[in-house]
């Protein structure tokens, strides 16, 4: 996915059309490899059974994060170092090192 695609994504995410949010969460997760990564680190822990990766994802992408100073994730999609950030954030949470 292309940097002016996921800007575009970010902008709806941050609309107020629901619907539009939603599918843009669901697009913007999915394109960056957020989707995956969730799931993995689910599979690594060894019990995925009935966990949806995609809505877990979209919801934590909206939720104010107290390691980003209170900003919501889906803040930070729109650079590659920001999405940098978000893949490593998840990655600490996984290691147990989120602070």
């Amino acid at each position: 996915m292309d940097d002016a695609t996921i800007r575009t994504l970010v902008a709806v995410a941050f609309t107020a059309q629901v619907s539009s949010s939603k599918q843009a969460l669901r697009a913007l997760a999915d394109g960056c490899g957020l989707v995956v990564q969730v799931q993995t680190m689910v599979d690594d822990s060894g019990n995925p059974a009935g966990f949806d990766a995609s809505g877990w994802t979209c919801t934590w992408l909206i939720q104010s994060n107290p390691a980003l100073g209170g900003q919501r994730p889906v803040a930070y999609l729109a650079t590659r170092d920001g999405r940098d950030r978000i893949a490593n954030l998840l990655a600490m949470a996984q290691s147990g090192a989120y602070g």
